[in-house]
């Protein structure tokens, strides 16, 4: 039984686009904003040389996901097929797609978002 969970552990963490998750782990900064007055925590997280986005700890993890998406289709990581598959063809999503958004939730978990 332990082996086959180191297995299926070992396929998921091959499973992700190192190209991807190393582009986000070298270039994220964070920064924290606090209030005392009403005692307000907020991280915000940005990417060096990307100042068009950033994401608080505030925001919900579907929109911080979409905004990475939209981060790595825009600096052409990512191409339009898969890019639009989640709004054109949600039912056509492919190996290749569900690598880039495990990368995304692997990412966020690595900077401890939420």
């Amino acid at each position: 039984m332990k082996d086959l969970i180191k297995k299926i552990l070992l396929e998921y963490d091959n499973d992700i686009n190192p190209k991807i998750a190393n582009f986000l782990k070298r270039r994220v900064m964070v920064n924290s904003l606090s209030d005392s007055l009403i005692d307000l925590d907020i991280k915000v997280y940005s990417f060096n040389g990307f100042p068009d986005y950033a994401f608080t700890s505030i925001m919900t993890r579907k929109d911080v996901e979409s905004e990475i998406f939209k981060l790595l289709y825009e600096n052409e990581f990512i191409s339009d097929e898969i890019y639009n598959i989640r709004f054109d063809h949600p039912s056509e999503i492919n190996d290749e797609y569900r690598s880039i958004v495990r990368t995304i939730r692997k990412f966020l978990n690595f900077i401890d978002f939420n």
